[in-house]
């Protein structure tokens, strides 16, 4: 949750510390370029998509009233079958609040996969979404 809060200088170095541990469990030289290929053969999401699944996860928690309650005090959309938040209204340092992120990033999610019936499910169909988003740029 801190995340999009620090210095892009400290999310680089989390990101070249993830490419190192990539390049070391493929057996690469550590000068090997990485592609969203050896991202998938691991399993991983970079280190930004990553984040941005963990809010998500959490926002489906939310969702389903399986979250603490001082998280559950966000407000659906007067029209609950699109399943969407209301996004807060913030200045500029409330952009990188995990109300405000994870909204956003709720409300960006394919409806069929906020329609998942239970967590794994939608863990599942979450981390797809996000591999094929990252292979296809």
């Amino acid at each position: 949750s801190w995340f999009r809060g620090l210095p892009q200088k400290v999310k680089t170095r989390f990101q070249t510390t993830q490419n190192r541990l990539i390049r070391y469990i493929l057996n690469y030289d550590g000068r090997h370029h990485l592609c969203s290929e050896d991202f998938k053969l691991v399993g991983w999401l970079n280190v930004n998509d990553r984040i941005e699944y963990l809010s998500l996860c959490l926002m489906y928690k939310i969702h389903i009233k399986k979250a603490p309650a001082y998280l559950c005090d966000v407000k659906l959309v007067s029209h609950s079958y699109n399943m969407s938040y209301i996004v807060p209204k913030v200045k500029s340092h409330g952009q990188k609040t995990f109300k405000y992120c994870s909204i956003k990033y709720w409300n960006s999610l394919p409806l069929p996969i906020r329609k998942s019936n239970c967590l794994v499910s939608f863990k599942s169909k979450c981390k797809k979404y996000y591999m094929d988003h990252f292979i296809k740029e």
